[in-house]
């Protein structure tokens, strides 16, 4: 019964996710011969965010268990398959908000159905694009993946970013591995309306726009053009599936649309700037100690940025 309960259940998305690694002291690779390849193939992966709040509630249940061993044998394998049973229903729930919710940007799915990852890489960056696998050159795999909100006015992406280490183990199977995410500024009325008749071109450029420069801080984060910059941390807010997301960061770099921070997980995260909410400075910061660590060259990723914006 157990069997059948746990295994027929729809699995929820869990590759949006990383934990930082890095295993080498120096920068895993060399600008100069940069590779990467699309972990999973060339189609555009686009999801809608949902609000992934895993509570089911109250689950009351009297075990019952006999006398000696064989009882607390009995009551130890109730308890594991209740455990079993309210892990399941809570995949299920996820899953199931995650298809619901892709329901809702139906019209966006429909345009990147076909779509290829190929066709929204930079001319700048297709040099990067490895057309296989080679053993003799270091290869980053780059998993993108595209999101929207329910509402179709924001757009993001998040990249999984590894390298396999040949003698890895189960639990640790890489010698590099990140999360870089890039949420652009909220579409106008107009964008919008035009996303949901079918734009194709504007879906594919707004696409472009948010791969681009989650390559660039890819590239730079892998390269160690981020390696020495150590900003004082403050309180950022940005908001995810329709609540407001608030995190510690430190500023490392820009570009011309975004303000890049590093969090406490050392993922890389790009903040718009025409809806980045208000920073609180640390402690520190508050008791006058100015953060004078190095900034990191500007990133420009559209056209040519003026020094500081």
């Amino acid at each position: 019964m157990l069997a059948t309960l746990v295994g027929c259940n729809s699995t929820p998305y869990r590759d949006d996710y990383a934990r930082h690694v890095n295993t080498m002291k120096k920068s895993p690779m060399e600008a100069s011969a940069f590779r990467m390849i699309f972990s999973d193939g060339d189609q555009v992966d686009l999801r809608a965010l949902y609000d992934n709040d895993t509570t089911m509630g109250n689950s009351n249940v009297l075990y019952q268990g006999g006398p000696g061993a064989a009882g607390l044998i009995a009551l130890v394998a109730q308890i594991g398959v209740h455990s079993s049973i309210v892990s399941s229903q809570r995949e299920e729930r996820l899953a199931t908000l995650q298809e619901s919710a892709n329901s809702e940007i139906q019209p966006l799915l429909n345009m990147v159905d076909g779509l290829q990852m190929s066709q929204l890489l930079a001319p700048e960056h297709k040099p990067w694009l490895a057309s296989s696998l080679n053993s003799d050159v270091e290869t980053l795999y780059v998993k993108p993946i595209f999101f929207s909100n329910t509402d179709m006015t924001q757009l993001s992406v998040k990249v999984v970013a590894w390298i396999p280490d040949p003698n890895g183990t189960k639990k640790r199977p890489d010698k590099y591995k990140n999360l870089i995410q890039v949420v652009n500024a909220p579409l106008s009325d107009e964008q919008r309306t035009l996303l949901i008749n079918g734009d194709q071109a504007l879906m594919q450029q707004i696409l472009a726009n948010l791969l681009g420069t989650a390559m660039d801080i890819t590239h730079g984060a892998t390269t160690g053009k981020f390696a020495d910059v150590k900003g004082t941390m403050k309180t950022y807010k940005m908001p995810n599936a329709g609540k407001n997301k608030v995190f510690r960061a430190s500023h490392i770099a820009d570009t011309c649309e975004h303000t890049i921070v590093r969090n406490l997980r050392q993922w890389l995260i790009a903040i718009p700037k025409d809806q980045q909410a208000q920073h609180v400075a640390s402690q520190a910061a508050d008791n006058g100690n100015s953060d004078t660590a190095a900034t990191a060259p500007i990133l420009t990723t559209e056209g040519q940025c003026t020094a500081g914006v």
